[in-house]
């Protein structure tokens, strides 16, 4: 509406201005007729070929102007056009590469997506993305093909799982028709971990259920039965009940809890974390087990330790695993060290900063052969220990998997008869890293 008054603004001014000129001709031709008594008929025809240039003139020079309006009304439309798909395209939830008919990426919303943070205009797709799949459904487009999607697997610390949808676009007509390719890539990771764990907690409940909810229908069965009357039979069958139940609560919830961190695993933190804290709260936590075991924990640590990049809860429930572990395991009457150091690493010409936790103790140690399986699940050394203490063959699984989704390292060192050192190494927080 607003650019259509301004055209009829300024085509009123061009004609109203045009009728002056040719009233001006008409009134001089006048003027000579009456003054200067020249002949009527020359001056008649003299009056309407000049009115009539310069009505064919002011036409002209009207669609002049006409046209450049339209033109500039046409490229503030076309920009403005841009910067509604420039918005539309940034608020896109989902990556997106748009290809040129020579696999050149021309378009991408890569500014808010890591995942194609390279893919810069003017790149060849190979150096984008190398993936096969990818690339062999955009070359199949290429080829004359109809849209695609292809599944496809990211290798790394943490496996991702995407599909990508492959479209052909023309746009332009005629000789200008060209050919584009559109990508939209779409995380299935966390469809794809849910999956996976309904399965695995299903398999993992059946499996490790079975024997407590076996034994306690036995019991049950025999109160029911023989021990109806034997007071005796029926305390300690219910002491032993109540062990079972007590076992399976927390098998249930370490179950619960592997999954939601298995869950989340590609994700990484963004808190920050004073380790000395977590650690001192955790020791606090265990001692009282520790002195029921007679087991001393000592806590070394350096001064101003820089924050780590991680979850509060997630840290504090690998340290409590490690630690507790230390002391179950490492024997009575011993001691378990919880030694805390900032680590520097050089990794691709840069020294990265990483803070270690060694939590030692100085037990029975572990034979070689079981440590590469030890943060398997339900794996246990000595399966009645682990009963007996009440562990579920969980714990460390439970380290590994928040370990990795911290981008951090976990290891194990072990000698027999001397002890043994679960060492977790996570990246420190910097200023860089904040900005």
């Amino acid at each position: 509406m607003a650019a259509q008054s301004k055209q009829n603004i300024l085509r009123d001014a061009i004609f109203q201005r045009e009728w002056l000129l040719i009233g001006a001709i008409v009134a001089a031709h006048l003027g000579l007729y009456w003054i200067a008594a020249l002949p009527f008929l020359p001056l008649l025809i003299s009056a309407v070929g000049l009115s009539a240039l310069t009505f064919v003139l002011q036409v002209s020079k009207s669609r002049r102007i006409f046209s450049a309006a339209k033109q500039d009304e046409d490229e503030g439309s076309a920009a403005h056009v841009n910067e509604v798909a420039g918005a539309v395209l940034l608020q896109f939830p989902d990556p997106l590469i748009v290809l040129d008919g020579d696999g050149r990426v021309v378009l991408s919303n890569a500014d808010i997506h890591q995942s194609i943070a390279n893919a810069a205009p003017g790149r060849i797709l190979s150096a984008v993305m190398r993936t096969p799949a990818v690339l062999d459904a955009v070359a199949r487009i290429y080829d004359g093909g109809e849209a695609e999607t292809v599944e496809f697997e990211t290798p790394g610390a943490t496996e991702s799982h995407s599909h990508a949808h492959c479209l052909p676009m023309q746009i332009g007509k005629g000789d200008d028709l060209r050919l584009f390719v559109l990508i939209i890539l779409h995380d299935l990771t966390a469809a794809r971990r849910v999956d996976q764990m309904r399965v695995d907690f299903i398999a993992n409940v059946s499996h490790e259920l079975k024997t407590p909810l076996t034994s306690l229908a036995g019991f049950i069965e025999t109160l029911q039965g023989p021990a109806r009357d034997d007071e005796e039979a029926r305390e300690k069958f219910l002491e032993i009940m109540q062990k079972q139940s007590t076992r399976m609560g927390r098998l249930v919830d370490d179950l619960l809890s592997l999954s939601r961190i298995e869950l989340d695993e590609h994700v990484p933190p963004s808190d920050t974390v004073q380790t000395n804290e977590v650690i001192t709260e955790v020791i606090s936590n265990v001692r009282p087990v520790a002195e029921e075991r007679k087991v001393s924990i000592a806590f070394h640590t350096e001064e101003d330790l820089p924050n780590m990049l991680a979850s509060r809860d997630q840290m504090f429930q690998v340290f409590q695993n490690l630690i507790m572990n230390a002391v179950k395991y490492g024997g009575s009457n011993n001691r378990v060290e919880v030694s805390v150091y900032l680590e520097h690493k050089v990794q691709d010409e840069s020294d990265e900063e990483a803070i270690r936790v060694d939590v030692t103790d100085h037990g029975p140690g572990i034979a070689r052969e079981h440590i590469p399986r030890l943060t398997e699940r339900f794996y246990r050394v000595d399966e009645n220990q682990s009963r007996t203490s009440g562990g579920t063959g969980l714990g460390l699984a439970i380290v590994k998997h928040i370990v990795a989704r911290h981008r951090g390292e976990f290891s194990i060192q072990s000698t027999l008869g001397k002890g043994s050192t679960f060492s977790v190494v996570i990246p420190v927080f910097s200023a860089e890293s904040s900005d």
